[in-house]
């Protein structure tokens, strides 16, 4: 699953730079959007909460669908929260 999918502009965006980066490097290149952060206004909070994150797995060719994910919340909610993020954008 690309990331991109998630609204068409990410889609449009990640495929116009493909494009002109793989002409300037006379290679095949792909771009994709590499994650979602969702996280608290610092300016508004004492704390320093962790955001949510879903990010690809670095290091991990895009094909094998590796990802990392973070949160703030116990580990129930952390997988109840992915649940819903896939379920929604069809992962």
């Amino acid at each position: 699953m690309r990331f991109s999918t998630v609204h068409p502009v990410l889609e449009s965006i990640a495929a116009k730079i493909s494009a002109r980066v793989s002409e300037d490097f006379r290679q095949d290149v792909l771009f994709d959007a590499l994650a979602i952060h969702i996280g608290a206004d610092a300016s508004k909070i004492k704390l320093n909460a962790q955001s949510f994150t879903v990010e690809r797995r670095a290091d991990t060719p895009f094909s094998e669908n590796v990802y990392f994910s973070a949160a703030p919340v116990a580990t129930s909610m952390h997988l109840s929260l992915l649940e819903e993020f896939e379920n929604a954008i069809g992962f």
